[in-house]
């Protein structure tokens, strides 16, 4: 089977979620599988999830939005990674399908025809949906149609190979249509036949924002210490830079030496040419060193500074006692 071009979204906010190792869980699978993979986080993506005018006025895209739907464009399938939340999709989610999928992007209607032209046909959506309730009181009770959206109004109905290559019907994973009983997606039962994994497995791939929330830094942060040297550039997989956890890891030690008050030039000098997956910890013990002498030596020039001060503060009360003036 030749490789698919797909587009993985994750629609839930966080970067640590279920749903986002999930979502790492797929892409691997499926690059493994011989596919072309890009990923979408919203909850790294800046944009306004709130169409301000509904479709009554144009609302400009932001740059993160046009370059999803360059990728939506780009793809011959989207994943989406999502859960059910208050009987529906994430308003983050939501709020990114009002403002992605526009009239003149995904439909456009034609005067003197019901249904609008699909502008997305021959894609074919695949849902990986998570929910906290049980499957009978989901299908009794709530019994609610959120976890398959109306793809047919711009995409193919036709079903698609999930990355392992086997066939699920479109745009259903989780839930069967009509409320039926929650299956699990054959994507998680056999893609690639990829060995069993556990959360937070070292060698999951992702993407810059999912780095800088895990590290506790920020993406401009990040970019910089690339820039200077700092950090190793990334691995690239088309336009988006991959990390791993040890570049979680680097990005960690980088942020707690910061706080312990080392400068950035400082700690480039540790890793200058510095390769592999472990940190250098001789010269970290080497800079370490240095630093404690360096806050020993400014507590004593401290210290010496405050006995000064404290004999200077004394001679001028001397002073003033002596001072005729000040005699009544």
């Amino acid at each position: 089977m030749m490789g698919k071009r797909i587009l993985v979204i994750l629609g839930h906010p966080s970067g640590n979620s279920f749903c986002a190792a999930l979502a790492e869980r797929y892409t691997l699978s499926a690059v493994r599988a011989g596919h072309e993979v890009r990923q979408l986080f919203l909850g790294s993506m800046d944009f306004d999830p709130v169409l301000r005018e509904g479709y009554q006025q144009v609302q400009p895209l932001e740059a993160d939005l046009r370059n999803a739907q360059a990728d939506i464009l780009w793809a011959e399938q989207l994943t989406l990674v999502y859960p059910i939340w208050w009987g529906g999709v994430p308003a983050l989610l939501k709020g990114f399908f009002d403002r992605v999928f526009l009239p003149g992007f995904a439909f456009k209607y034609r005067q003197g025809k019901a249904f609008p032209d699909k502008l997305l046909r021959g894609r074919t959506a695949h849902l990986l949906v998570t929910m906290d309730t049980p499957p009978w009181y989901y299908r009794w009770i709530v019994c609610i149609r959120s976890v398959k959206p109306r793809w047919n109004s711009v995409a193919s109905s036709q079903p698609e190979p999930s990355p392992s290559g086997q066939f699920s019907a479109p745009a259903q994973t989780g839930m069967q249509p009509g409320c039926a009983k929650p299956k699990l997606s054959p994507a998680l039962e056999s893609v690639d036949n990829a060995p069993s994994f556990t959360l937070g497995e070292k060698d999951l791939p992702m993407y810059i924002g999912q780095a800088a929330q895990r590290s506790g830094t920020t993406v401009k942060s990040i970019r910089h210490y690339e820039s200077i040297g700092l950090l190793p550039a990334a691995s690239r997989q088309g336009k988006y830079r991959i990390y791993d956890q040890h570049s979680v890891d680097l990005l960690m030690f980088i942020k707690c030496a910061q706080q312990l008050g080392f400068r950035l030039k400082e700690l480039q000098s540790v890793f200058a040419g510095h390769q592999g997956p472990q940190l250098p910890w001789e010269r970290a013990h080497q800079i370490i060193a240095s630093k404690k002498q360096e806050i020993a030596e400014r507590i004593a020039a401290l210290s010496q500074q405050h006995s000064q001060l404290v004999e200077f503060e004394n001679s001028l009360e001397q002073s003033r006692l002596d001072c005729p003036l000040t005699r009544t």
